[in-house]
């Protein structure tokens, strides 16, 4: 763990702060053991922040890192053991990146990959997840000479050998950005859930990718489905995905079971609020989400928030976390 900072926050600025900032489109995840929640980067009111922080989950304390080697922001994030594997986003003056780093969430250090030339372009508002012993990217958006052009092309990248791969898929969603993409270790399938086509154009619909043959299948859904949505958290537990957020108006959590193919919506009394471009993971038993920080999604709600939040998946309830006050 870090060395947790032991003085608050000036209003000038010069002294370090206690706490992260309100931000959206951060990367994060769990450490491996469960003990201490990472994020960097994103943006703030204030624009993008280059800092790293901890939560250590027993003793409820925030710690700062070192500070990252480049802007991190619209980036996607896998963890590999206690590395994060941190791709694309976009860099300073907003021209998109197809820099792969490793984030070290042991020591804090980053380490810039050397894949060669034969990686996929640079890109942001991609999606990524970790399947079984790559990493799957899809989709995401460039800007070629100022036109924004959004993709659909699908690769895996092997951090054992450190090479990328592109994947022939048939059929599929299309471009998209802002989709939920997750990891369905039982039945060894990767799985999408709404986001933003080319025209930017929001979706309800859920795919499902089959790795080995590289065919899609659309899952038509009847009944009370979570309608559309993009930047949301979207997670494969105990055979079932598990989406929340991603729209201006729901703090509702949404169960998929692919066995009945039906949408489960369970409503709560305390909730964080409906935001999207937060950082969520599962602790690796499967039985929390932890999740920090976001944009509210609200045109009468422009700060961005640094909250933290469990919600256990035993039974349904959200639980905010309080850091402890540290002393001046």
């Amino acid at each position: 763990m870090w060395l947790v900072l032991a003085c608050l926050a000036c209003s000038d600025g010069k002294n370090p702060q206690t706490s992260p900032a309100g931000r959206y489109s951060h990367v994060g995840a769990l450490s491996e053991d469960g003990a201490a929640l990472h994020i960097a980067g994103g943006s703030s009111e204030n624009g993008r922040v280059n800092d790293a922080w901890a939560f250590d989950l027993s003793g409820n304390t925030w710690s700062q890192g070192p500070e990252l080697p480049e802007s991190i922001f619209r980036a996607t994030a896998v963890r590999d053991g206690d590395v994060l594997l941190v791709f694309a986003g976009t860099a300073e003056g907003g021209v998109e990146s197809d820099r792969l780093y490793r984030w070290n969430l042991g020591d804090g250090s980053w380490t810039l990959v050397d894949t060669g030339s034969s990686g996929p372009p640079g890109r942001y508002k991609a999606a990524a997840v970790m399947a079984g012993e790559v990493m799957v990217l899809h989709g995401g958006r460039t800007n070629d000479d100022g036109l924004d052009v959004t993709r659909s092309d699908l690769w895996t990248f092997d951090p054992t050998a450190d090479t990328w791969t592109q994947r022939n898929t048939n059929g599929g969603p299309g471009p998209l950005t802002r989709q939920g993409l997750t990891w369905d270790a039982q039945r060894e399938m990767v799985w999408v859930s709404g986001g933003l086509d080319g025209e930017d154009v929001r979706h309800d619909w859920l795919w499902s990718l089959d790795l080995d043959s590289g065919v899609w299948a659309r899952h038509e859904v009847e009944g009370d489905t979570p309608g559309v949505r993009a930047s949301h958290t979207f997670v494969a537990v105990g055979g079932k995905l598990l989406l929340w957020g991603g729209s201006g108006s729901d703090d509702s959590t949404w169960v998929y079971d692919p066995d009945t193919g039906a949408w489960t919506r369970t409503s709560h009394q305390t909730a964080p609020s409906p935001r999207d471009a937060q950082v969520a993971d599962l602790t690796g038993d499967g039985t929390s989400l932890y999740l920090m920080g976001g944009d509210p999604a609200q045109d009468d709600e422009g700060d961005f928030v640094s909250d933290l939040w469990r919600l256990d998946l035993d039974s349904m309830a959200w639980t905010q976390l309080e850091p402890a006050q540290l002393a001046e």
